[in-house]
């Protein structure tokens, strides 16, 4: 194989050392789900976030909870 150039390329021919990336263009789902029904008087709630497939560099500060605040820096979220 050549570029433009007509300069050779010896690794294009050895699939170990080819250069290759998998590209997924679809965004992981996330389920949210919790022992706590409706009308749940418990303290604190525990949520549970299960993604469909493997999801890196995921951070507290990238939940958004409506009527809550994060508490004492260890990720757990509390009811306002």
């Amino acid at each position: 194989m050549t570029d433009l150039a007509t300069n050779g390329n010896l690794a294009s021919t050895d699939t170990s050392t080819q250069f290759s990336r998998l590209y997924d263009p679809n965004n992981p789902t996330v389920a949210l789900t919790t022992s706590c029904t409706s009308d749940c008087n418990q303290y604190p709630i525990t949520i549970t976030l299960t993604f469909n497939e493997e999801v890196q560099n995921v951070a507290i500060s990238d939940v958004a909870v409506g009527g809550s605040v994060v508490v004492n820096g260890d990720n757990s979220l509390v009811t306002a």
